[in-house]
């Protein structure tokens, strides 16, 4: 009975940190991106708090937050593959991308989703991309190296493989769509370089970045 006594405040410690991890203060152990604490955390916890030895890494959480069109659109489009093409958002403050997001309507192509730079309101300079993945009905958050960068407007574009479709909106007349060809599969162009344009839809693209 002392036994089963004891170990009650070794699980309250796991659950209240785990409670606390989106908190602004420390949290020690090896948080991943995503602001959830793996089982090697939870173990660690346990470990230190029955006085075993063990490494903690201590450091401010960051906050999790999301820009672009997260809001599923309800009509999904019909788009031709080796396109590079997508729209613009904005990141508020200066943050590190950590995901590229897209909200699919079919499933089965494949797709590259990159950030580019804004120069006089066109794509840029290549920041960041995903390696390939294959679209499904709903939310998609593709990985990255976590990249830093600062506040502004930024171009999210993406490749497919084949026909696709995700949520877009026809409701935003000032809109603007940027695209180019590009070989799906090939390298991603380092500078977007000549495009072509038209306006009037908005795509379900989005980042998540850590603040």
């Amino acid at each position: 009975m002392q036994t089963t006594l004891r170990c009650v405040p070794l699980l309250v410690l796991v659950f209240a940190t785990t409670v606390h991890a989106g908190a602004l203060y420390p949290v020690c152990g090896d948080v991943n991106s995503s602001g959830d604490i793996t089982t090697s955390d939870a173990l660690v916890v346990l470990k230190t708090a029955v006085g075993q030895p063990s490494t903690l890494v201590c450091g401010n959480f960051s906050v999790i937050a999301t820009n672009g069109n997260t809001t599923e659109f309800p009509a999904g489009n019909t788009g031709a593959p080796d396109y590079l093409l997508g729209s613009a958002l904005n990141i508020p403050v200066a943050s590190s991308v950590i995901h590229l997001g897209v909200i699919g309507k079919s499933a089965g192509a494949q797709v590259q989703l990159a950030l580019y730079t804004d120069v006089g309101n066109q794509p840029g300079t290549l920041v960041v991309s995903t390696a390939a993945h294959t679209l499904t009905p709903g939310v998609n958050e593709l990985p990255v190296q976590t990249t830093a960068v600062p506040a502004g407007q930024y171009w999210i574009m993406g490749v497919y493989d084949a026909g696709w479709s995700i949520g877009f909106d026809l409701g935003t007349l000032s809109a603007v769509v940027r695209y180019r060809t590009h070989t799906f599969g090939t390298l991603l162009p380092n500078e977007f370089g000549d495009n072509q344009t038209y306006t009037g839809q908005r795509f379900n693209y989005y980042v998540k970045v850590a603040q």
